[in-house]
């Protein structure tokens, strides 16, 4: 199997597995196909498979580049290895460090590897075992240490070609240089840096497709490194300020905070409990929620975009005329307009929040699947985002000028991600949030609406004080409330990751499907657990210019 080619000296696409294979050659998928009218160079090649839709070139299975170090050269020969594995098993896999050859028949052994003794695997050349490597920049000695580089070897001097027969390894001794093109001296030794290859400041991805730069830090303009978030308030949305090179709301004082709200010990405004808002609007007419058709279950686009009290804006790969991520079943889609409604005109004369609309999250896809499966990248653990039941909405906020799905409270500790409220709740508008949860009680129909383990709490005291003041007749929230939180890991699913939003899961009407975690108040089916660094909802819902460009390698 050969590298991928095109926008990059080879060198840099084998380093930093460093942070060619996931940065730089992120940004090579950004750039946008190349134009179909002009025939590329691989396209006149046997053995050579160009990619319109990313603009790459590959060797077809079972063949490599003829020179990897040339980039201009698509030339693809067959891999030789120093041996022959054995036939491939019957579900046609290869063992580590092989690689299919053109007819299927034989699994070659990749550069730098020799069949083991035995004929069932492959090890790296001179002996040592798969994965051994040796200190001289040279894969199994294989390279002259010289300098110079053998024709026959991709890695630049002073590094190895790792088990996985893509990527160069800088040896022990020696680090990446900042261009990513080769390795030098440097204290901190091993693979690809300490960091998957990432650059300071900045974490991997679990699948490898890409660098994420860490709380409180983006993306420069070349989209190279990860730099302090803001430097000054300007850079900032609208009711944060620059503090300590991160946007946070400010400080308050005492008096300063709007009415309803107190100022913290720690310098937020909070929501006290303790006194409730006016009185709501009496004389709504929010839509119905209720679904009569024989299409209720039917899996539709959210329609409108924008309506009343509610904002499902274009999140997560999302474009205009491609909210693919943004499909429901029509009988939620009514259930979550009225409550939006519903929350906009009782709420109008609140003084607590900014009253924007409620921004609205991942969905399903249209044909039901998670939202992401169409790129490859499902977003959500299996069995939740499935055929329409569920949907990820934004808190309610107290400042800002919309209520898109962000995080509501401090999230870090000893400066790692914890993927959950670490303190109370600092731009939560719990009574509008509170309001919305009850209404969505109107219907039978819903399951289960999770919230993180600081805002659980808060939300069903509000609800208690609404339902005591008489705000919420026949509500079935003040019976039994369908809210589920941790305050620890109970592996119910709901500790980590809905700091920045709530989840609602409904059940089916006598029309269509069931959910298949009916009647249980776990976020998955049998209350499965999902480690924290395996869950694909790790990188949504985060800042825009926080994720590196992340395209095909």
């Amino acid at each position: 199997m050969g590298f991928l080619r095109d926008g990059q000296n080879m060198l840099q696409k084998q380093l930093f597995s460093l942070i060619s294979l996931l940065i730089f050659s992120g940004l090579v998928g950004c750039l946008g196909p190349a134009n179909p009218a002009d025939e590329h160079p691989c396209q006149l090649v046997n053995n050579c498979v160009y990619d319109e839709v990313r603009a790459q070139s590959n060797c077809a299975s079972g063949y490599t580049w003829e020179n990897p170090n040339d980039v201009n050269n698509y030339n693809c020969v067959e891999i030789r290895g120093a041996g022959q594995t054995a036939t491939p098993d019957q579900s046609g896999q290869c063992p580590a460090n092989s690689t299919l050859n053109a007819d299927g028949t034989q699994c070659i052994c990749d550069s730098g590897f020799q069949a083991t003794s035995d004929g069932t695997g492959c090890e790296l050349s001179g002996g040592q075992a798969d994965g051994a490597a040796d200190n001289t920049g040279n894969p199994g000695n294989d390279t002259p240490n010289d300098g110079s580089t053998d024709d026959d070897d991709p890695c630049p001097p002073n590094s190895s070609l790792g088990p996985d027969g893509d990527s160069c390894y800088c040896d022990e001794g020696y680090v990446v240089n900042s261009d990513g093109t080769a390795c030098v001296p440097g204290e901190s030794g091993g693979s690809s840096g300490d960091n998957g290859g990432c650059p300071p400041n900045s974490s991997p991805a679990p699948d490898g497709s890409g660098c994420y730069c860490d709380e409180g830090y983006v993306v420069n303009e070349d989209q190279t490194g990860c730099v302090p978030e803001c430097t000054t308030n300007s850079d900032c949305d609208n009711g944060y300020e620059c503090i300590e090179n991160q946007c946070r709301v400010p400080p308050c004082t005492p008096g300063s905070c709007d009415d309803g709200l107190m100022c913290s010990d720690s310098g937020v405004c909070v929501v006290d409990l303790g006194s409730l808002p006016s009185a709501p609007a009496t004389n709504c007419n929010a839509p119905s929620w209720q679904c009569t058709g024989t299409d209720c279950g039917d899996v539709v686009a959210f329609e409108p975009n924008l309506g009343d009290g509610y904002w499902d804006y274009n999140l997560n790969g999302e474009s205009v005329g491609d909210e693919y991520r943004s499909y429901i079943r029509k009988e939620v889609m009514m259930l979550i307009k009225y409550a939006a409604a519903s929350v906009n005109c009782m709420g109008a004369a609140w003084t607590v929040g900014n009253g924007e609309p409620l921004g609205l999250g991942d969905m399903s896809e249209a044909n039901g699947d998670i939202p992401g499966t169409r790129e490859n990248q499902p977003g959500h653990p299996e069995g939740t985002h499935v055929n329409g039941f569920d949907m990820d909405i934004a808190y309610y906020q107290l400042f800002g000028t919309d209520n898109k799905l962000r995080s509501v409270c401090d999230h870090v500790q000893n400066g790692q991600d914890q993927y959950r409220c670490v303190s109370e709740p600092d731009n939560f508008d719990v009574w509008r949030t509170a309001l919305f949860f009850a209404k969505m009680h109107d219907s039978p129909y819903l399951r289960v609406i999770g919230a993180d383990g600081k805002i659980g709490p808060q939300i069903e005291s509000a609800i208690t004080q609404m339902c005591d003041a008489g705000w919420l007749p026949g509500n079935s929230a003040c019976d039994s409330m369908a809210v589920a939180y941790e305050t620890t890991n109970q592996g119910q699913g709901w500790y980590n990751f809905h700091h920045h939003h709530f989840h609602i899961s409904t059940v089916a009407s006598p029309h269509g499907l069931t959910h298949p975690n009916q009647g249980m108040s776990c976020l998955l089916p049998g209350c499965e657990a999902v480690p924290v660094d395996y869950d694909p909802r790790r990188y949504l819902y985060i800042p825009k210019n926080r994720v590196m460009c992340s395209g095909a390698h």
